[in-house]
Formats: structure tokens, sequence, C-alpha cells
């Protein structure tokens, strides 16, 4: 549409679709055009809140909360896990192959969820699911990767309000099925995870957001947000990487050149697979290009996220465009 239309494309009555850099800048750089709440619901009536609350405040403190997990020195505490992983992702093809001595076919895109799983597995709650260990999926993995749907099925109901609760009725069990299964999951791995006096301090993300709480000796985050937020992160660390890391392979394999440039690179490096390391690869500039380049060509997330012109309207690549009539049919900016 964007291709025959234009950079503004009205994609329904009170719907704009936006693909400039510009238009990034100016809906996303503006605090003034907050988060389209269709999107979520009402979240007054549907606690608990977690980082992606439309709220702001809210976002911000669960923002703050998990940005422990992301620090310099949680990046170096989290490396011996990714590092390990990979590797025996790399030993199980090298176990498929006969160490290279036979051919084998794998499914590089199940390999790449289970890898991601595993890893969101073990900085979220701090152990793995062991899907690249015994080289199959955790039950979890499939209803993580479908969650998305589930999540885009119950957005969409929320745009027929006030038939959204009645609609809600009509979702396919197994769907809501699965979407309870996840919940519940989420919900006993938080209490094993919280149990562990030992990781207390360690930078994975409950342990960001309990050192977090602590500050001030005072409770920030309850117990109910942070499960909301490892229900999230659990899925949104897994499949959205390996979704990424299976873009990037795609491409990669669509252009030889690049693949021989990135091979190069790597090699010319390293002399060891020991010396491929989380601190070392940072330093490889056209494999980073790489990666960069195959995530803008093969982005996991379809959309950006909505937001929702406020009353004072917005003015957005040059173009004035109106307030919503009301919260619940509001001029959407995508």
């Amino acid at each position: 549409m964007h291709e025959r239309y234009g950079p503004i494309v009205r994609v329904a009555p009170n719907e704009l679709s936006f693909i400039a850099p510009k238009a990034w800048k100016d809906i996303y750089g503006n605090r003034n055009i907050p988060k389209n709440s269709t999107w979520t619901g009402n979240e007054e009536k549907h606690h608990p809140f977690s980082i992606v609350s439309t709220d702001e405040a809210t976002h911000l403190k669960n923002k703050r909360a998990l940005t422990g997990a992301f620090t310099e020195h949680a990046i170096a505490e989290h490396s011996p896990i990714l590092e390990a992983l990979v590797g025996l992702m790399i030993q199980r093809f090298k176990d498929a192959t006969d160490n290279g001595n036979k051919p084998a076919v794998l499914n590089i895109v199940n390999w790449f969820n289970w890898l991601t799983f595993d890893i969101s597995g073990a900085l979220s709650f701090g152990e793995s699911f062991d899907s690249v260990q015994s080289g199959r999926a955790h039950p979890w993995v499939d209803i993580s990767c479908n969650f998305g749907k589930g999540i885009a099925l119950m957005a969409s109901i929320n745009f027929f309000y006030p038939l959204n609760m009645i609609l809600k009725l009509a979702m396919p069990k197994a769907i809501m099925d699965k979407m309870q299964y996840h919940k519940q999951l989420a919900h006993e791995k938080l209490l094993q995870r919280l149990d562990m006096e030992h990781k207390a301090t360690a930078q994975d993300y409950v342990g960001s957001i309990m050192a977090y709480n602590e500050e001030k000796g005072e409770v920030k985050i309850p117990k109910e947000e942070v499960e909301a937020n490892m229900t999230l992160l659990i899925f949104a660390g897994s499949e959205t990487t390996s979704s990424a890391m299976s873009a990037i392979m795609t491409e990669l394999l669509r252009s030889p050149e690049a693949l021989q440039k990135a091979y190069e690179e790597i090699r010319s490096t390293f002399e060891k697979e020991e010396e491929i390391t989380v601190a070392s690869v940072a330093n490889l500039k056209y494999l980073t290009a790489t990666i960069k380049e195959g995530i803008r060509m093969g982005p996991p997330a379809g959309i950006g996220v909505p937001r929702v012109v406020p009353r004072e309207a917005a003015i957005i690549m040059g173009k004035l465009v109106p307030a919503g009539v009301s919260s619940r049919d509001p001029s959407n900016v995508w």
C-alpha cells in the first residue's frame, strides 16, 4: 500500500500508517503522543501492570527495575550462559554429522527457537529448559511461538468496543487454553526462581527487579507485576530473537558475497572456536552490520507499537493529524 500511495496511508477511517524515518522521530520521539490502550485493553480493570503498560509512569518504573539485567556487568555475567548454550548447539550439529563425516539435514529455525528459549529461561527464571540439550522443543516453546498470535487476536477484539467482552467468548478454546497454560507455567517458574536464595543478587531479570525493590527497603514492583513481566519476557526474549536470527541467516544465504565477507572476517579474526565469545564478537564490524541489516530486512515485529494522537492533535511529517474522538475511537498512529 505504501509503495502505491506513499509514506502515509489511511488504513482505516481513524488509523494512519507511516513508514518514513521522520515519522518515527515525530511519533516515538514525542512524549505527548501516548501508547494506544486499545491494544492492551482497560488496564484499570485488568491488573497487574507490566513493562508494556500504556501508562508512561508505570512503564518507566518497570523499565528501570529491569535495567540492572542489561548493564555491562550483567551482560558479562550472562556471557557464560550464552556461550555454553551456543557451544552445546554447535556440538549437537557436530553429533548429527558425525563430526563432519556425513551429511545431515537440520531445521535451523527450530534450533534457533530452542536456543533462544533456553537462554530466555535462564535469564528469566534462573534455569534453562534443556531444549538444546535434548534436541527437542519444551512444551512451552511451541506455545510461546504462537503466543503473539493470541495477543494479536485479543487486541483485535478490543477494537470492537463495547462488543469486545462478548467477542472474547468466541475466541478459539485451544488458543485460550494455551494462553492460560503459558501464564500458569510462568507463575510456577517464578515461584521456583524466588526460592533460589543463592541467586537473589544475580543480574537476571528477576534478580534485577528484586535489587530494584530493595534499594530503599520498599517494594516498588509487586510480585503480581513481576509475574506479568516474566510472562511477557519469556516470549519477547525468545521467539523474536530466533526470528531475527532466522531472517539474518536467510538473507546471508541469498547474498553469497555478504556471506563470504562475514565468513572471512570471522575466520581471519579467530584461530580457535574457544576464542569466539560474547565480548570478542562485539569487535566484528562487518558481522555487526550484517546483523543490523538482517533485522532491518526481516524485522521480528511486523509493525511498530501503535500510538494515539492526544486531544491537542499533533504535527507528523508536516501534516496536522487530528485528535481521537475518544479513547475508544482514537486516531491510531503506527
